[in-house]
């Protein structure tokens, strides 16, 4: 296939403009005959100036040029530089205007000034320019080098003159111009998209509004899209199932576009108008939670499980939604606890003498309630939630009892690990659910009491006891990004024991001992 650079492009329009200048110097002199006689032999080289003149302004087009060759005989070949003509400077550097617009607006402007009667009329300017549009078209396909121009259209004035976008019951947006940047809107639907168009003529096919929506496309033309009101429904979730804290179906997404010509006789053309929608779901919703305390137990033989009490109630608008998801994730909770506190005590058994373990401990007792729905705000459509956490996020007292033994040495051992730290945070729309949280840490405290054998060396604790219980609870992200989750982690420190035995024959002996290693006692999560 045969690529022509850009220069070997410019060329080929230069030599199209020299024919079709030199084809065009008789052919209006037989149209405009006055305005060739005043100007006699000077006739053709003042054609070939003007057709060069007319691309300068962006007209490229065989008709324009012609029609603009005729404005030149008419006003001068300057006249957009002579007093009583900024008009025409101002629509011929326009950038918003192309070149077939340029010299439309031109000839309408000429028109209008044109008296009724005359030597120079309406009628007859009119009667001309027909003429020269059909010789013209002619003319064209037979000096143009490339053959498969398509013929020109006659421009019809079709353009937008005002535009009015109302959303529900707001205020109306009104537009008498093309806007700068893309429209975008973002509302809460269900709602309805109000249009008025009112335009300027009209060239049968014009004004054209489409809608592509999640539902496809619909489309309306001539005085069908002149009034309209379109439902926006609102989204649905595209993923079946239950999903977070502080999360509603995301927006749909409406496109908009109001369609014509762009032509018309004075001014920049309004064009076509193009409006992004995106509706979001004005469902509000609502949790209540309460959840009750845990039984205490013992290790090595614990008691069976028995369940906290646990009410869960979602509302979608008032509207009740099935939990059941959710609830055996709660109830699991107390479960991963045990197998966190099974871990606990085997890690113990290894590194004493007969081990026990006792634990009273609550969870994320208490109860909290949570809202959240989009909203409006001042910077657009924003997820908001509000509520109130009125929890114990751990309320734990673990008891460790055993022998530590250091060859014929025995002292008896406990740790012991307590505290309570209650969850109250007020949560409003300006709070980050991230920061919904509690966290705690509950050092470990020890007594060693020495036991006496026949060995006379006894076990003493140094000052330097590590280890700690700590833990956080509150929201955070669900993994497939479909709003908040409960949480609630709860780790071992290392616990390591500086330790003496005192011999009175070989005196004192120093070591760390380790008792228990770091531990993830909990990791869970729901919601």
């Amino acid at each position: 296939m045969l690529a022509l650079t850009d220069t070997q492009f410019e060329r080929i329009e230069a030599l199209e403009r020299q024919r079709f200048g030199a084809a065009l110097a008789p052919v209006l002199a037989g149209i405009w005959p006055a305005v060739a006689e005043r100007l006699g032999p000077r006739w053709p080289a003042f054609v070939a100036s003007a057709v060069e003149r007319a691309a300068g302004h962006g007209i490229a087009a065989c008709g324009p040029q012609a029609d603009f060759v005729a404005l030149c005989g008419l006003w001068g070949a300057s006249f957009d530089a002579r007093p009583g003509f900024e008009w025409a400077a101002e629509i011929l550097r326009s950038p918003r205007l192309d070149g077939r617009l340029k010299v439309h607006q031109l000839l309408a402007r000429a028109r209008a000034e044109l008296p009724a009667t005359g030597p120079l009329n309406r009628p007859g300017f009119d009667a001309a320019l027909q003429r020269s549009a059909v010789i013209v078209a002619a003319l064209e396909r037979a000096t143009g080098v490339f053959a498969d121009m398509p013929d020109p259209t006659p421009l019809v004035t079709c353009d937008l003159a005002t535009v009015r976008l109302a959303v529900g019951t707001g205020e109306p947006l009104t537009l008498q111009d093309a806007p700068a940047e893309p429209l975008s809107l973002a509302v809460l639907a269900p709602t309805t998209l109000k249009l008025a168009v009112d335009a300027l003529g009209g060239c049968g096919r014009h004004p054209e509004l489409r809608h592509d929506g999640p539902a496809g496309r619909l489309q309306w033309r001539g005085t069908d899209a002149r009034r309209l009101a379109l439902p926006l429904p609102a989204p649905r979730e595209a993923e079946p199932g239950l999903t977070g804290i502080a999360h509603s179906p995301g927006p749909a997404l409406h496109q908009f576009t109001v369609g014509t010509c762009g032509v018309r006789e004075a001014g920049a053309p309004f064009g076509s108008l193009a409006v992004s929608v995106q509706a979001f779901a004005r469902t509000a919703w609502q949790l209540g939670l309460h959840h009750g305390d845990w039984p205490a137990t013992r290790w090595p033989e614990p008691e069976p499980l028995v369940p906290a009490a646990l009410q869960l109630r979602l509302e979608a608008d008032g509207r009740e939604v099935d939990t059941a998801p959710w609830q055996p994730q709660w109830l699991d909770l107390q479960a991963q606890w045990r197998k966190g506190l099974d871990k606990l005590f085997n890690a113990w058994a290894r590194g004493v003498e007969q081990p026990t373990l006792e634990a009273e401990s609550r969870l994320l007792a208490g109860q909290a309630r949570l809202a959240w729905a989009w909203r409006e705000t001042p910077e657009g459509i924003a997820m908001q939630a509000s509520g109130r956490i009125d929890l114990t996020a751990a309320a734990l007292d673990l008891r460790l009892a055993g022998q530590l033994r250091w060859g014929d040495s025995l002292a008896e051992l406990r740790l012991q690990a307590s505290g309570q730290s209650l969850w109250q945070q007020e949560v409003d729309p300006a709070t980050p659910l991230e920061s919904v949280a509690c966290s705690w840490r509950h050092p470990l405290t020890l007594t060693l009491l020495p036991c006496l054998t026949g060995d006379p060396a006894l076990l003493h604790a140094r000052l330097g006891l590590t280890g700690a219980l700590a833990g956080k609870a509150g929201l955070r992200p669900r993994p497939d990004g479909r709003g908040h989750q409960w949480f609630c982690r709860i780790e071992l420190e290392p616990v390591l024991l500086p330790l003496s035995r005192l011999d009175p024959v070989l005196g004192e002996q120093r070591e760390m001992r380790p008792l228990l290693p770091a531990l993830t006692l909990l990791d869970w999560s729901a919601g």
